[in-house]
């Protein structure tokens, strides 16, 4: 199971609605950000990799590529 990037906080399945942990990806690979270490940690995002296109910190890795969220650029 994954667990929090932080806090190593086992990741849970939302019960109703979209899930509060967060996705980014540090190092070359993609990690979970839970909801109570994204309010205390909040420096944690300037590890984060960003995206070369549009700068944007909202990526995700898909076999073994990383793409943005925001623009969906793909390297």
């Amino acid at each position: 199971m994954a667990r929090c990037f932080i806090c190593g906080t086992e990741a849970t399945d939302p019960e109703k609605g979209p899930s509060r942990w967060t996705r980014a990806v540090v190092d070359d690979e993609q990690v979970l950000v839970c909801p109570d270490c994204q309010t205390a940690h909040t420096d944690w995002i300037d590890r984060a990799e960003s995206c070369p296109g549009c700068g944007s910190k909202k990526l995700y890795k898909s076999l073994g590529d990383k793409v943005c969220r925001a623009c969906g650029h793909q390297w």
